[in-house]
């Protein structure tokens, strides 16, 4: 088995441990925006995510945002490349790494370009060089 498809399977696992555990997920963790991925394929494909490459590791957006109100709750959407995308929201690093392996971390970021008005912060890796 892959390492991609061992941290699918433990990321699917941990999306009903979570709870059990009385931890919450957001519905932006649920569908699995900011996950890693390296295609399109990779990303959920009910929620019509997309593999943005230009990011190390992939980053799973949702396109087509106009506004915080068309993301799913946990999400906000930011202007990338000339594109919107809803982004996971965080507060701190620690919030933007659950689907993401060590190599490919992403960072909690002021410096984004916000479609609304706001200081919330999104996850954001590295981009490839």
């Amino acid at each position: 088995m892959s390492e991609k498809n061992c941290i699918l399977i433990i990321a699917v696992l941990l999306l009903f441990i979570l709870p059990a555990c009385g931890g919450s997920a957001s519905d932006a963790d649920l569908d699995g925006v900011g996950a890693m991925c390296i295609e399109h394929f990779d990303c959920d494909q009910v929620t019509l995510l997309v593999c943005l490459t230009q990011f190390k590791g992939g980053y799973c957006g949702l396109p087509g945002c106009t506004s915080n109100a068309h993301c799913p709750s946990g999400s906000i959407c930011v202007t990338d490349s000339g594109e919107n995308y809803c982004f996971l929201a965080c507060n701190q690093d620690d919030d933007c790494n659950f689907y993401r392996d060590s190599d490919s971390l992403a960072t909690c970021s002021a410096d984004i370009t916000r479609v609304d008005t706001g200081e919330q912060k999104a996850c954001v890796p590295q981009l490839k060089v």
